[in-house]
């Protein structure tokens, strides 16, 4: 496996982390609901910049 491929591997599987961390906390407030999803794209496009270097 590349480096390259490692890198995608190990961001996919953080990505997976914040979904369950998100899901864990079972938030039923929409509110903090829409903040966390919105933080989880932020984090997500963050992670693909840094693949991407």
């Amino acid at each position: 496996m590349t480096e390259k491929e490692l890198s995608k591997k190990s961001i996919v599987q953080e990505i997976e982390n914040l979904r369950n961390k998100v899901n864990e906390l079972g938030l039923e407030d929409r509110v903090t609901l829409t903040k966390y999803s919105d933080h989880l794209k932020i984090n997500e496009i963050e992670l693909y910049k840094e693949a991407l270097k």
